[in-house]
This record gives C-alpha cells, sequence and structure tokens, in this order.
C-alpha cells in the first residue's frame, strides 16, 4: 500500500509541470515524496498520508493554480507569486487561505465552507467570497466601479486609475459590496511602467 496519497502525489506533480513549481517529482505510486517537498505537511497516518497544509509561497508560480483534489488541505499559503486564477472549489476543511500578492483576477470561496482566515491583499478586478457561519451566508460579488477612499491625487475612473505623478506607491481603497453597510477594503500597491 503507498504510504503518501497518490491523488495528493498527482496534484503537487501537476503544479510542478504546470505552474512552475520547483520542487523534483515525486513517483507516482506513492511510495516517497523528495526531500525538496517541506511545504507540505502530511497528515499523520501509516499509509494514505495525505497533504493537510501547504506552503507555496514565493515559489514564482504562474497561471492557474488547481487545489480540488487535495481534499484534506486546511492551510494554503500562496502568497507573493504570480497566479492568474486559483481553484479551491470543495475543499470543504480549508480554513485558512493567504493568496495575497498574485495577479487574480477572481476568487469564489463558496465551496469552501471552514475559511475562517483569509487574507487576498494586492489583487485586482472582483472577488466572491461567501461563508457559513450560524447556519448563516454571507456572499459578496464586488467589482472595481465604484472604487473610493483612495489617497489624494490618484482617482479612479472608467476602469483607470489615474495618478498626478509617479510619487505614489500604495493606496487604500473600499469598495460597495451591495450589501447595506458591507464593504470591500484593502490596500492596492501601485507601480508605474
Amino acid at each position: 500500500m503507498a504510504a503518501y496519497n497518490t491523488g495528493d502525489i498527482a496534484a503537487v506533480n501537476d503544479i510542478i509541470e504546470r505552474n512552475g513549481l520547483g520542487w523534483d517529482k515525486a513517483p507516482d505510486d506513492g511510495s516517497s515524496i523528495p526531500d525538496g517537498w517541506t511545504g507540505a505537511l502530511w497528515s499523520d497516518s501509516d499509509s494514505d498520508r495525505r497533504i493537510t497544509e501547504l506552503f507555496l509561497s514565493q515559489q514564482k508560480l504562474v497561471g492557474e493554480l488547481n487545489l480540488t483534489a487535495l481534499t484534506q488541505l486546511r492551510r494554503l499559503d500562496c502568497r507573493d507569486n504570480r497566479l492568474s486564477a486559483l481553484d479551491v472549489g470543495k475543499l470543504y476543511l480549508l480554513s485558512d487561505l493567504d493568496c495575497s500578492y498574485n495577479q487574480l483576477t477572481a476568487l469564489n470561496l463558496k465551496d469552501t465552507p471552514a475559511v475562517s482566515f483569509f487574507i487576498g491583499r494586492g489583487q485586482s478586478a472582483c472577488v466572491t467570497l461567501s461563508w457559513h457561519r450560524s447556519f448563516q451566508r454571507f456572499e459578496v460579488t464586488t467589482s472595481m466601479t465604484t472604487i473610493f477612499s483612495l489617497a489624494r491625487g490618484i482617482k479612479y475612473a472608467s476602469g483607470k486609475l489615474i495618478a498626478k505623478d509617479d510619487s505614489l506607491l500604495s493606496t487604500c481603497f473600499a469598495v460597495e459590496t451591495g450589501l447595506a453597510g458591507k464593504f470591500l477594503s484593502g490596500e492596492l500597491s501601485i507601480s508605474y511602467r
């Protein structure tokens, strides 16, 4: 019997191949994992060990990261990469997620009901968040069409940030969510090209 879950091995091998993760691939049969897989924490079982925590920050990952096969994942840190999409759908045990400072244009957490810690700074465009608390469902879908609370010297119009000069490097923002009294807010880092 395999010591490591072959589905979890395949998922990480796929990240290596598709997203540019700089780890060595593991054998498909789940018999072992390379020493360099220090960012993957596994369950304690003697056989069929599952990934419970995955630390992929600053790994120069690109493209769409699909983690839906890691069904025992409880914690994910994939901050400071160049991911354009993140699929964590149906990860029912995922409670901690940090996907800050990527290039995500959308994030859907509807099928991740256990998320209680979320950091997603440094993204753009739309965010869809949904999770269940005390039998209540909270869902926000917003786009930056009505952005406000920007720093002096910068404005947002017709989908563009416009600055008076190139001295401003960041600004806080707030966006209406459509729910009474609920706003999505954060900090935008600004670079000039």
